[in-house]
């Protein structure tokens, strides 16, 4: 399997031949039969798609020069199929659940369910779950962090906390829980306390729909959806060990390193 490497471009011209494009936006003919490199550029938008040995023999080529790079994560077609339950209603869960679908390997399931109707047996039969809410539900997430922890299920979440939306971290085996990231954030704050009282108050209040800007939507899904085809794929998502912080005006996004705690002061 390969892959564009970042920056670079493959397209064809209107001479019939194709070029590459580098990051410094040089462009180079590739001096191979144009159905050829064809092959090359569908197995890129289709990695399911096997390359004949010629194809194979050009891609190679290409990697010589860092025009593409080689792919080393699971077959699409032989990957494990998994269940991802998402919970939580709006254009943000719609989002997720259509992007997941398009892009998980054959057999994957993706359900849905109300915003905090999870039960510790779904948690038990599920691989990912994905949390997302209109404020913070710091009692029922310390809930599901717990029962993911305790049934190995991995776990990704979203809200909106002071105007901005907050992502993650997302919860693996290796990753920071949200546990992890209650316990720093209330020891590093000056009115923990108050933070505290906050929550509880959030925790009354009726669970509503969440209908941001639709870009601000599509980029916090686009990022959920990242950490979670990655860990699907063998990878280390990229926010298994950070917080996010997203401007829904600006689309600005920071990011707040989050370490796991030692177990012993993690463990509720």
């Amino acid at each position: 399997m390969y892959a564009l490497a970042t920056g670079h471009g493959l397209y064809p011209t209107r001479d019939g031949t194709w070029h590459y494009l580098t990051t410094t936006e040089t462009a180079v003919r590739i001096g191979a039969p144009s159905d050829l490199v064809a092959e090359v550029d569908a197995h890129l938008g289709d990695p399911r798609i096997r390359l004949t040995e010629g194809a194979t023999q050009l891609a190679e080529a290409l990697v010589a020069r860092g025009v593409l790079t080689p792919v080393s994560g699971p077959d699409l077609e032989s990957s494990r199929a998994h269940r991802v339950v998402v919970e939580g209603s709006g254009i943000v869960a719609a989002l997720i659940v259509r992007d997941l679908r398009a892009a998980c390997p054959r057999g994957t399931v993706v359900d849905t369910v109300d915003a905090r109707t999870v039960t510790e047996e779904i948690v038990a039969a599920t691989d990912v779950l994905v949390s997302v809410a209109p404020a913070l539900p710091d009692a029922h997430w310390s809930t599901l962090d717990r029962w993911c922890r305790l049934h190995g299920t991995a776990w990704h979440r979203a809200t909106v906390e002071g105007g901005a939306v907050s992502l993650g971290p997302f919860s693996t085996s290796d990753g920071a829980s949200y546990t992890d990231l209650r316990h720093r954030r209330l020891a590093a704050s000056a009115v923990a306390d108050d933070l505290e009282d906050w929550w509880k108050h959030l925790d009354t209040k009726p669970a509503a729909p969440w209908n941001p800007r639709p870009d601000c939507a599509a980029h916090v899904a686009a990022l959920l959806v990242a950490d979670i085809l990655a860990w699907m794929s063998g990878e280390t998502p990229r926010n298994s060990r950070r917080q996010l912080r997203i401007d829904p005006v600006t689309a600005n996004v920071t990011a707040h390193p989050v370490l796991p705690l030692p177990l012993e002061v993690a463990t509720p």
